[in-house]
């Protein structure tokens, strides 16, 4: 009877040493699963952090091109009102001259085309501007 309970003490034995050791490779994994977990996590953080800055970088840059184009359309509108005036003052000289007339309004009419394409680019600039929703 000794011997068959010694038996059982061992297989017993043997069944919690099994447990043990299974229980400790479970345990390794796990670890080894929330350190890479951790490095992941980081790593995401680092991403998103160089995305925030390059994000950043591209807004100041876009808020520069649209404070240039306004700059230009202002250089423009300046353009085309001397155009206007010089149109004016030269048909009051040259009330008969058709091709002074048809020259100068060739000029403003060039002038009020290339103002116009410019308030499309800076229309279309700012429609890009509005910041899209994060995800």
């Amino acid at each position: 009877a000794e011997n068959t309970t010694l038996g059982k003490l061992e297989a017993i034995e043997v069944s919690l040493n099994e447990s043990n050791m299974l229980l400790k490779s479970q345990v390794k994994q796990q670890m080894k699963g929330q350190e890479e977990s951790g490095r992941l996590m980081k790593d995401i953080r680092d991403e998103n952090a160089r995305t925030q800055s390059d994000l950043r970088d591209s807004r100041a840059q876009f808020d520069r091109a649209l404070s240039d184009l306004g700059d230009a359309k202002a250089q423009f509108i300046v353009q085309a009102d001397r155009a206007f005036n010089l149109n004016a003052r030269n048909q009051e000289q040259e009330s008969g001259s058709i091709t002074s007339k048809q020259r100068d309004t060739k000029e403003v009419s060039r002038i009020l085309a290339s103002l116009a394409k410019l308030e499309e680019e800076v229309a279309a600039l700012q429609e890009q501007r509005s910041p899209a929703p994060l995800a």
